[in-house]
């Protein structure tokens, strides 16, 4: 697996959505259109469990992350999350249409929020399953492999 170090915003790419349901549809995210896109947060705290929702026995989950030492390393994953935010709010109608939804009322949710102080960042993410089983690695501050 190929480390980038500065990606190119551009290079992230959207397969042809998979419609599970009349209401939800995946995209496979690829960077130079080949590869998985697969992004290391900086060092995080994990608040709470993730959120586990169903639909039609898939399984899907949505992990909140904090960010309490929001430090130089820190500010670049944020400001990479936020240059991803703004590359897919541009496409947000074009996907909607894709998975043939109309645009109207439909609004894009940022995957960053901070606190009133600008001292925590939090992240939202969804959580890649397969097989109805998450997909993350998670290590502890000693670089440990955690289960959660």
């Amino acid at each position: 697996m190929e480390v980038i170090k500065n990606p190119v915003i551009d290079n992230i790419t959207f397969k042809k959505p998979h419609k599970i349901s009349d209401k939800i549809s995946l995209f496979n995210i690829r960077y130079n259109k080949t590869k998985r896109l697969i992004i290391q947060t900086p060092k995080c705290v994990i608040p709470h469990l993730p959120t586990i929702y169903s639909h039609k026995n898939i399984k899907f989950y949505k992990l909140c992350l904090e960010v309490n030492n929001y430090d130089e390393n820190s500010k670049k994953f944020v400001k990479l999350m936020q240059n991803i935010d703004r590359h897919v709010k541009k496409q947000a109608s074009m996907f909607w249409k894709r998975c043939g939804f109309s645009d109207k009322k439909k609004t894009y949710v940022n995957s960053t929020y901070f606190n009133k102080n600008r001292t925590k960042v939090y992240f939202y993410f969804n959580i890649q399953a397969l097989n109805n089983n998450p997909q993350i690695s998670v290590y502890d501050w000693q670089k440990q492999k955690k289960k959660l």
